[in-house]
């Protein structure tokens, strides 16, 4: 004798084969979004874009020693140079730059790109330290590069790099510095390399 749980077992199968064989309709609601109102802040939102400030963050110039030419690879010619010191100007940044740095020059053979990697540490004039590192790159013509091909130093006095500049320091004053975004332009003539950094805002 069949018991009452495995009857009942039995039927559940038997539902189940059946509403694999044909749809099951549930009277589950459908969610509608409620309307928006037309608000600023609603038709901007999803346009919001990242601005940079007209006004620099700060401006750094770099005194340079002589580059000097550490080979070529099959990156392209690479040089490098110390730093001297320098100054750095700004709004809430005041100070100047130590010695103990270095400007790294890579013309690409490959994709035809000029690269700078600049890393070093500023001390402002309340004593604070931060380390920064950038990075920077421009396009180099068809003449530049036959000029590199000869072995020849091309001096980039007239090109303009842009890239990125980060900031690390522990002074708590400066700490928002470990967080701000940037966007900067370098100017380098073998003498000296110019910074202008920019803040970016959301």
């Amino acid at each position: 004798m069949i018991s009452r749980k495995k009857l009942l077992v039995q039927w559940m199968l038997v539902a189940l084969l059946l509403s694999a064989c044909s749809p099951v309709i549930l009277p589950v609601p459908v969610l509608v979004p409620a309307e928006q109102p037309d608000t600023p802040a609603a038709t901007t939102s999803a346009t919001t874009t990242h601005n940079m400030q007209d006004t620099p963050l700060f401006n750094v110039t770099i005194d340079l020693e002589i580059p000097r030419d550490i080979g070529s690879g099959s990156l392209g010619s690479r040089y490098v140079s110390y730093f001297k010191g320098g100054t750095i100007d700004g709004h809430n940044l005041e100070g100047k730059i130590l010695p103990d740095g270095e400007i790294w020059y890579l013309i690409r053979s490959k994709d035809c790109i000029a690269e700078l990697i600049i890393q070093g540490i500023l001390q402002t004039d309340d004593g604070a330290q931060i380390a920064f590192v950038a990075r920077g790159f421009s396009g180099v013509g068809p003449t530049t590069m036959e000029l590199v091909a000869q072995g020849q130093l091309v001096n980039p006095a007239d090109t303009l790099f842009r890239g990125v500049t980060f900031f690390r320091t522990e002074a708590q004053q400066y700490a928002w510095m470990n967080h701000v975004t940037t966007i900067s332009t370098y100017q380098y003539n073998m003498d000296q390399l110019h910074l202008v950094v920019y803040q970016l805002h959301p």
